[in-house]
């Protein structure tokens, strides 16, 4: 935890069920589990994960503490499949500190694999300013519509397949965010000495 607040989700290590889940990973026996630095390329950790039944994992990994020698890591986490509204199932963690039911255990500065709650992290949406937020929300609207960021560019052009009254929907949203954002900065511009 920095000057900024509590450290975040986007800046942790995540374990998502559903990811196992959706790749077929969840049935008997042993696998590898890897991070990579989204600007290099280049592997930053890995964990081995083994399916001991239908209700458990073993997780195992090599913690290095700052100020210690490396420390092996293997502890089981349980799971639990619950039934959806239309058929089938959905497994769920249960965080190893507090058995919650999760569907994302993190890795932040400590030994254990946990829940959002047990690692005190928050969103870094939440550490955003208002003005900053609605910005964020309104350059979201224009990459969901295959632009760019800038908000400099001209509007993105409808996609092909999509409805014109979403459409329409869309950019209202994305000028009313922009523009409010704008207010916001020229306020905050004005009332500078």
């Amino acid at each position: 935890m920095g000057w900024r607040g509590k450290d975040t989700v986007e800046g942790s290590r995540c374990l998502d069920i559903l990811s196992l889940y959706h790749k077929g990973m969840l049935h008997y026996g042993c696998f590898g589990w890897a991070w990579y630095d989204s600007r290099s390329g280049e592997k930053t950790a890995s964990i081995g994960v083994k399916v001991l039944h239908r209700g458990a994992l073993e997780l195992s990994y090599t913690v290095t503490p700052r100020s210690g020698d490396p420390e092996d890591m293997q502890y089981i986490v349980p799971l639990e499949w619950r039934p959806c509204n239309y058929g089938g199932e959905r497994p769920y963690f249960f965080c190893p500190l507090c058995t919650r039911r999760v569907s994302k255990l993190y890795m932040n500065s400590g030994r254990y694999f946990a829940c959002r709650k047990c690692n005190d992290l928050a969103y870094a949406s939440q550490q955003e300013s208002y003005m900053f937020r609605i910005l964020s929300q309104a350059q979201k609207i224009r990459e969901k519509l295959g632009g760019s960021t800038c908000t400099f560019d001209p509007f993105p052009e409808r996609p092909r397949y999509m409805h014109r009254l979403t459409y329409w929907r869309l950019q209202h949203w994305y000028y009313n965010r922009y523009e409010r954002s704008l207010n916001m900065a020229l306020t905050r511009l004005g009332s500078r000495p």
